[in-house]
């Protein structure tokens, strides 16, 4: 679970300067995304984050009435490929955000406006053979900074998610054993891509994500980075 509190301003409090998002993979546990419902508090959290929801029989989430879903849009065709979501606080003006989209269902993403600019926020799960939502973010990502109607106007980033991807960078030493040439490959990916669009990791180092089920070992899976211009908000 990863909490990411962010004021563009410090000078004021409301929520057209202030951003507060909580992400966590559910693992597809209907328990577990209830027990995240309960702590994703709307008078405190602006965004929730989910990675590999809990879906019924008709390929549904669960929410509460405070919250807008937002699926993909390709989970109105291939509902059984859904991976992730994202929930809007109603409190939200509408007219100040907006679903971006971004035609693979391994991305979901939103983009705020806000006091400095617009903020895109985008959620991923990234398959660790496959890597399309690596792949399909950064792609989105590079298109919008080189679109002249976004460019004309400030636009931050923030990405986040299940990123399956392991290297000494975020991940604890003791997991050296994760450190195989392959996951270096294609972590050097994600590392690469980091800094072409200028983003900094803003999660600390060595912050445990995972616990497997099967050692009990913490790993980091999961990681956050944001524009270079929002690190020191």
């Amino acid at each position: 679970m990863t909490q990411i509190p962010i004021s563009t301003d410090t000078g004021r409090t409301d929520r057209a300067t202030e951003l507060s998002i909580r992400q966590q993979n559910i693992n597809k546990s209907l328990t577990a995304q209830n027990n995240f419902l309960h702590q994703l508090n709307p008078d405190v959290y602006d965004l929730g984050a989910i990675q590999e929801p809990y879906l019924d029989h008709c390929h549904n989430s669960h929410a509460s009435h405070h919250w807008y879903t937002i699926y993909h849009k390709e989970h109105y065709v291939t509902p059984t490929k859904t991976r992730l979501l994202m929930l809007v606080n109603k409190h939200l003006a509408t007219d100040t955000w907006s679903q971006v989209g971004c035609g693979l269902s391994d991305i979901t993403a939103v983009q705020l406006q806000m006091e400095r600019g617009r903020v895109l926020i985008i959620n991923t799960y990234n398959e660790g053979g496959q890597q399309q939502g690596l792949t399909g973010a950064t792609q989105t990502m590079k298109a919008r900074s080189r679109d002249t109607n976004v460019a004309t106007h400030a636009q931050h980033m923030i990405w986040l998610g299940d990123f399956n991807l392991h290297h000494p960078m975020w991940d604890k030493a003791r997991n050296a054993h994760l450190f195989t040439r392959e996951n270096l490959e294609k972590s050097q990916s994600l590392i690469d891509a980091v800094t072409e669009l200028d983003l900094q990791m803003v999660l600390p180092k060595d912050t445990p994500m995972l616990r497997a089920l099967s050692s009990g070992n913490y790993t980091r899976p999961d990681n956050v980075f944001i524009s270079s211009l929002l690190t020191n908000c």
